[in-house]
């Protein structure tokens, strides 16, 4: 459910299943080499993961996380780490590492899995897919983690709880409407 700022391990585990991942890539790069790396400041030194995860060994999704490389190094989330415990939760090292996750922001969308995706999650290029897009906080308002999430529509689902809140009915939908283009565009 989406009320409470979890990890894609911490989700899993509350289905009573067990969180795996497999190692695609670990590689140091710039802000100016992906588009989603463009959300930290210019010059910053990253770490970009990708890694499918999965539930009871069935692919679920493909996680392409962009970390700060002093973050990473913090939360000793290096390459060797991640192919020797498959099991390694992100924001379980995090927090032992006494980084405190404070808030995030999804963006999510539909949108057809394409061909390098189909081939990592073993289904054909087409299958529906949810896109989602976090940006991920710490300390405070320091952005600490942006992570592109491609999950398989038939094995993954959000819930969300709405509350309304009458003084603001109306303004809200307007500004989330306007930070989703915003993010789309980048």
């Amino acid at each position: 459910s989406l009320p409470q700022l979890t990890g894609f391990s911490e989700q899993v585990r509350s289905r009573g299943m067990r969180p795996t991942s497999r190692l695609v890539e670990y590689r140091a790069v710039t802000t100016e080499q992906d588009r989603d790396a463009g959300f930290f400041p210019e010059g910053t030194p990253l770490i970009r993961m990708t890694r499918v995860r999965c539930a009871n060994d069935v692919p679920i999704g493909i996680h392409s996380a962009f970390l700060p490389r002093d973050v990473a190094d913090r939360a000793g989330f290096s390459e060797r780490a991640l192919r020797t415990d498959p099991s390694m939760s992100l924001y379980a090292r995090l927090e032992s590492a006494g980084v405190r996750i404070t808030w995030a922001e999804d963006f999510l969308r539909s949108r057809a899995a394409d061909r390098p995706e189909a081939k990592l999650l073993g289904v054909r290029p087409g299958t529906p897919v949810m896109d989602v897009l976090r940006l991920t906080r710490h300390d405070g308002d320091r952005l600490m983690e942006v992570v592109r999430t491609v999950l398989l529509g038939d094995r993954y689902t959000f819930v969300a709880y709405l509350e309304r809140h009458p003084a603001t009915a109306g303004l809200g939908g307007l500004v989330t409407h306007a930070r989703e283009e915003e993010v789309a565009r980048r």
